[in-house]
């Protein structure tokens, strides 16, 4: 789904790397590029107080793009450490600040059944709001592993889902057999 949104053109022509993880920078990008794919527009490009990212970067426009929209205020007022691993705490503050970016209004805060997750924690509530949109599941029906790093196939599940959560019409609730239960994003080969 996110190869044929332009999200991702791979690692190389033939390559994916889905068990690599997804730096600061490229998620960057990937989120840009989801933003142009559910709006039709690129954001515009702001300018950053990051000294830490270097303008001739391929991920410059993008970290400005995110920046603008409200998705990021950086590691520290002046740096965005563009080549730190994205955990999936951060990724979850990430989707739902995408979210509010798109739609225009905060999702609600879902109540989870992550028992690792501590509801002091600062993306306790992003984490509520990606699992009440069906963004995630967890990596087992009771916990989310926030300190995990994404890696490139777990962030190609979180971006199709927000795409999908971003674009259609919400249906309600039916019973889902069993069988059908959600796979849970670290087992997602």
């Amino acid at each position: 789904r996110i190869y044929g949104l332009g999200i991702t053109t791979g690692t190389t022509p033939t390559t994916y790397s889905p068990a690599t993880n997804v730096n600061r920078a490229q998620i960057a990008s990937f989120l840009a590029r989801l933003y142009k794919a559910v709006t039709g527009t690129d954001a515009p490009v702001a300018d950053t107080p990051f000294t830490d990212v270097e303008t001739t970067s391929s991920t410059y426009d993008d970290i400005g793009r995110i920046y603008g929209l409200g998705i990021t205020t950086g590691t520290t007022p002046t740096t965005y450490s563009p080549a730190t691993n994205v955990n999936r705490a951060q990724i979850a503050s990430f989707l739902a600040r995408l979210y509010k970016a798109v739609t225009g209004t905060d999702a609600p805060v879902a109540d989870t059944p992550f028992t690792d997750v501590e509801t002091t924690s600062s993306t306790y509530d992003d984490i509520g709001r990606i699992y009440g949109l069906g963004i995630t599941t967890g990596t087992t029906p009771t916990t989310y592993s926030p300190a995990t790093n994404v890696n490139r196939a777990q962030m190609a599940s979180f971006l199709a889902r927000l795409y999908k959560a971003t674009t259609e019409t919400p249906q309600p609730p039916s019973s889902v057999p069993a069988s059908s239960a959600p796979v849970h994003e670290m087992t997602i080969p």
